[in-house]
């Protein structure tokens, strides 16, 4: 997970947290079941803020599929870019899709 904040000064965001939601059926989004991914941490402006693996320090639930992210900020500010990195979605034998992990 990489959080960009290089252009952000007087509107940056104090803490970004991350969450994650793994689904293969086309339900409405408020009805999945959201996960941890990144833990709630503080952010600088004009830097670059990357969490890799790091055996649950910052990166939770880093091994679990995922097939969506939620970004919240607090409070109310902005950030340059959100980089989400890992394996692509593949197809099974069948068909059906599997979902990707981190």
């Amino acid at each position: 997970v990489s959080i960009d904040a290089c252009h952000c000064c007087s509107n940056l965001s104090d803490d970004v947290v991350c969450a994650s939601a793994a689904t293969d059926n086309d339900i409405s989004i408020s009805a999945v079941e959201w996960f941890p991914l990144l833990k709630r941490t503080a952010l600088s402006a004009h830097a670059e803020h990357e969490f890799l693996r790091d055996n649950g320090k910052m990166i939770v639930n880093g091994s679990r599929g995922v097939t969506h992210v939620r970004v919240s900020i607090y409070p109310d500010g902005g950030l340059s870019r959100v980089r989400i990195y890992g394996n692509p979605v593949t197809k099974d034998d069948n068909g059906d899709r599997l979902i990707s992990h981190l």
